[in-house]
């Protein structure tokens, strides 16, 4: 009789491990796709990259990386429209500083600064500490000729030790340039060449500079 008693419960606990284990064996499943997507993908394959990202994600809907890797393949192949609705499936699920990067980068390519400058702005939230987000921040808002803004950003950029430096002291320069302040382009270019001092464009840069300083001395000058 106590057998009996039992067995339901057996029975019960069993089909409930049974099914835990077959939702385990479901999700390592689908991210084996999200792998092999990941490796195709590296090996310039994109149609059959985006086929197994999107075979991960019917597996497992809110598997943020696999949503975000389909992203970047749809980004490759050039259809933007299609990157930035992965992007925005990704960030569904994980609202990671880099999945809004590359959301911002989608919008960039598009032309859609106002959007781009929005998605870098939750990046920066999610990882304040990302340097590479405030430079991106500052590209987008120097295409959209806010300079102040994007002088700002670099800036920023900077003070969290950019491992890469030159390239905005560079994008400095040329801001400050549009922006009419001859003085501090030529000294935004002067720490470009020190940052890269072997730059293919050294000698032009070099140029410039002597210029923006020329052009610097008349307007004090006239002052």
């Amino acid at each position: 009789m106590l057998v009996r008693r039992i067995a339901p419960l057996v029975i019960v606990t069993l089909s409930i491990f049974l099914g835990f284990r077959a939702e385990i064996a479901h999700g390592q499943k689908a991210e084996d796709h999200n792998n092999k997507g990941i490796s195709l993908l590296k090996q310039g394959k994109t149609n059959e990259a985006i086929a197994e990202f999107k075979q991960a994600i019917q597996m497992k809907p809110d598997l943020a990386p696999a949503h975000f890797n389909l992203g970047k393949a749809y980004k490759k192949k050039g259809a933007l429209d299609d990157a930035i609705a992965s992007y925005k499936e990704a960030i569904k699920y994980n609202p990671k500083g880099e999945y809004y990067q590359d959301l911002g980068l989608a919008y960039k390519d598009k032309k859609m600064f106002s959007e781009a400058i929005d998605a870098y702005k939750k990046a920066a939230v999610a990882d304040p500490k990302n340097a590479e987000t405030f430079f991106k921040l500052g590209n987008a808002y120097l295409d959209k000729e806010s300079f102040a803004d994007a002088i700002t950003h670099y800036n920023k950029a900077l003070s969290l030790r950019h491992p890469k430096p030159a390239g905005i002291y560079f994008n400095l320069g040329v801001t400050y340039q549009k922006k009419g302040d001859n003085l501090e382009a030529a000294k935004a270019y002067e720490a470009y060449l020190k940052a890269s001092p072997r730059a293919s464009n050294a000698k032009q840069i070099q140029e410039i500079i002597k210029g923006l300083r020329e052009q610097a001395k008349d307007q004090q000058v006239k002052k």
